[in-house]
């Protein structure tokens, strides 16, 4: 086999590789890992190392990559949970779910720094936003506690704002397990019902609590149902919310299209309209030649009497097989010109 014969293939197969995004065999840690293994569709996969688990991946919000922790949305399932549900999880992936205290723990660990996204929207159908950039939870030895900061959004910081009771630093809580502070009531019992990171005042915020205290029928008292507490106060009562997380140096996919392409994103974009052309390219003549029977123009060091293809043997099932002879030439020997004579 020839140089162009063999060296041909392995820059297709290098096209190919770098299209795709071939990855190692090191097993995916969050949604983030997976996205960047090529998954670009939303919905429930298995992540983790040495125990793995399921969660749900949200790979279309905002460039993708998101694991999501907690969902409410129908009030399907009731979060008056204990202590070790919290910490094992419950509910439904696909529907309304809390993903657990310890796979919580160990998704923002196995990466340096996270990005904590809440989305939410009342029963108007209005949508806001709180976004954290640092998050991360302790193990079951400390009470699972929370470091979060870096509010940004238009919700309102309920959570570490100063003027309000701040989370950052504290444990969870739950109906049987109180950790909040607070001598003289448990909050997760006294409130929402909810497990969540109460400050000794309860705090302001509790998007795991009671999912019925929007009903007129309901008798909810301040802070007893999913609320955000910056948007609409203690008794605005939400419909819908998604907690997630993504790694703070998470790279989105590059955008090819529309007016939102930087530098950056157009280099990349080129850089793959290169590859994956010069691959279309080379299909394409290997496919020309053989439609001619082999002939082609014979440049420098390639090929020539490339003959047409002869079959070699016919088994059923497998196909034919063909055998091509072909033989290496070296570049024609180049005479100086010789002057003309004048007669």
């Amino acid at each position: 086999m020839g140089r162009v014969e063999r060296v041909m293939p392995l820059l297709c197969i290098t096209w190919l590789g770098l299209i795709t995004g071939v990855v190692g065999t090191t097993p995916p840690q969050d949604c983030a890992d997976l996205f960047a293994a090529g998954t670009r569709k939303s919905g429930t996969y298995t992540v983790g190392e040495p125990s793995p688990y399921r969660v749900y991946c949200d790979m279309t919000f905002q460039g993708g990559g998101w694991t999501v922790l907690q969902r409410r949305q129908d009030g399907s399932v009731d979060f008056a949970k204990t202590w070790e549900e919290y910490q094992q999880g419950f509910g439904d992936l696909t529907g309304e779910f809390w993903l657990g205290l310890d796979n919580i723990h160990t998704l923002t660990t196995a990466k340096s720094n996270n990005i904590l996204q809440i989305e939410l929207e009342d029963f108007n159908g209005t949508r806001r936003y709180a976004r954290y950039s640092t998050f991360s939870v302790g193990d079951a030895s400390g009470n699972y506690v929370v470091s979060i900061s870096g509010y940004s959004g238009d919700a309102g910081d309920s959570l570490t704002n100063s003027g309000l009771p701040d989370i950052n630093g504290r444990m969870f809580s739950t109906i049987d397990r109180d950790n909040d502070g607070n001598s003289g009531a448990n909050c997760a019992s006294f409130l929402s019902h909810g497990g969540w990171w109460y400050p000794p005042s309860c705090g302001q915020s509790f998007l795991n609590g009671r999912y019925d205290c929007h009903q007129s029928s309901v008798n909810c008292g301040a802070g007893q149902g999913v609320v955000w507490s910056t948007w609409g106060g203690t008794s605005y009562f939400l419909k819908k919310t998604t907690i997630m997380i993504r790694p703070a140096d998470f790279t989105e996919a590059p955008n090819c299209s529309g007016p939102g392409v930087v530098a950056g994103a157009a280099v990349g974009c080129f850089t793959g309209g290169l590859l994956v052309g010069g691959a279309a390219v080379f299909l394409f003549l290997r496919i020309r030649r053989a439609k001619n029977g082999g002939k082609r123009d014979v440049g420098d060091g390639e090929y020539e009497n490339v003959q047409h293809p002869r079959v070699a043997s016919q088994r059923p099932g497998s196909g034919s097989y063909v055998e091509v002879s072909m033989e290496t030439i070296e570049p024609p020997t180049v005479r100086s010109p010789q002057p003309l004579n004048d007669d």
